[in-house]
């Protein structure tokens, strides 16, 4: 897995159900179907 950039990040859209996006070191950015965008770190 590749690092996220904000290039990819400006370029997430909202989908029916919530998804998550993760760059393999731990950093996730769940986006919600309400438009939301939650950083989390494991």
């Amino acid at each position: 897995m590749s690092k996220l950039t904000d290039k990819q990040i400006k370029a997430l859209c909202p989908k029916d159900n919530n998804y998550v996006i993760t760059d393999g070191s731990g950093l996730q950015l769940r986006v919600r179907a309400n438009r939301s965008r939650l950083w989390s770190f494991n």
